[in-house]
């Protein structure tokens, strides 16, 4: 199964409601798993440095309380999915993404038989424009293909056992760093791709930006579509993410409770030595039953 990772227009979105409504506060986003973590501790900060690289023409965004007004955003722009309704303290933002690079040196269509289920596929052809390598952290060699812009695409044969969500992108980062080694390949072939899927982003869900302990939004709907294309002329990608963000009525900070229910270890010290005057394990057996 195929499998894409596109965090500017999703930290776009994060952006975009940290700043609807003109607070003065700064919010603070928390994470409550380990995916929005990764987004939040790892790579956030450099994504929105990226995004403020990036031209008015590949990063759009759009913030409204009306459903509609988002919806209709995203279909100007060819885009399939859609908000549901939301709450009446809800908005929803929405932002899109699309960069289109150009081959340095253009190649010419082919076809290639796959390795895989062995049928016939297109394929693009590459005499020129581009340079080769390997490093130790990945079994195959790797292609750098030049564009006519300051953007590089790479590729090289996936292998088995690929991570998968963010920790693709790790993975990526890990061979875009490694220490590589120059290898010369006369031509390069590989499929042309055309994708186009609704990508799986519901771990955003119920991640919570804190104003102050009386204003917080929650997220409570987060959809992506992803599209990419690469032929023998360049590769288009173009992602789009929508989020409906819920000002949370009443807060109530949940209870931190640490519920020891299983065999627990025990032990005893006195002030001063830090050798335990007694140490116990003790499992279901020893325990009081509720009567």
């Amino acid at each position: 199964m195929s499998v894409t990772v596109t965090l500017p227009p999703i930290v776009h979105c994060l952006s975009l409601a940290e700043r609807f409504g003109n607070r003065s506060a700064r919010g603070v986003w928390t994470p409550i798993n380990v995916q929005q973590r990764q987004l939040i501790e790892e790579f956030r900060d450099e994504v929105i440095q990226l995004v403020g690289a990036l031209s008015d023409e590949e990063i759009k965004g759009a913030a409204s309380r009306d459903i509609e007004e988002i919806n209709a955003f995203l279909r100007r722009h060819n885009f399939d999915i859609q908000l549901d309704a939301i709450a009446p303290r809800s908005f929803g933002v929405a932002a899109l993404f699309k960069v289109v690079v150009e081959w340095k040196v253009p190649g010419e269509r082919d076809w290639l038989c796959s390795q895989g289920d062995e049928n016939d596929y297109e394929a693009a052809r590459l005499c020129a424009g581009y340079r080769c390598f390997t490093c130790a952290e990945h079994p195959h060699p790797v292609v750098a293909l030049q564009t006519r812009t300051d953007d590089t695409v790479f590729l090289t044969k996936a292998g088995s056992d690929l991570p998968d969500g963010l920790d693709l992108l790790h993975y990526a980062h890990r061979l875009h760093t490694a220490e590589p080694s120059g290898v010369r390949f006369d031509q390069v072939i590989f499929p042309v791709t055309e994708y186009d899927e609704c990508v799986d982003i519901s771990w955003l869900l119920n991640m919570q930006l804190e104003f102050s302990p009386q204003e917080i939004l929650s997220i409570e709907q987060a959809l992506q579509q992803t599209k990419f294309r690469m032929d023998e002329t360049g590769a288009v990608v173009e992602s789009a993410v929508v989020e409906e963000c819920c000002e949370i009525e009443d807060f109530a900070p949940e209870l931190k409770i640490l519920r020891i229910d299983e065999p627990l270890l025990l032990w005893m010290t006195r002030a001063g030595h830090t050798l335990p005057f007694f140490a116990g394990h003790f499992t279901e057996q020893h325990w009081v039953q509720r009567q």
